[in-house]
């Protein structure tokens, strides 16, 4: 998937710089943040969902993977 969101800019920062510090990378590289059933699902560090069809189908790549079948042993 392509998640088209501004992570930063390349030409004015270091790849580097952007990848370590970008707010969006540093939000979905912590799994704690992810909302609905991926919140609290036990595979979440594993899988983690798919950042780009959550943004696409509700406008937050935080949000639960829309076309996850799985439900976590772990209710809501």
């Amino acid at each position: 998937g392509f998640l088209d969101v501004e992570c930063g800019d390349i030409t004015k920062q270091t790849f580097k710089d952007v990848w370590e510090n970008s707010q969006v990378f540093n939000s979905m590289r912590d799994f704690n943040n992810l909302e609905g059933k991926c919140g609290i699902c036990e595979f979440k560090r594993v899988c983690g969902g798919c950042r780009a069809r959550a943004y696409e189908a509700t406008g937050s790549y935080l949000s639960q993977e829309p076309l996850c079948s799985y439900k976590p042993k772990k209710t809501q």
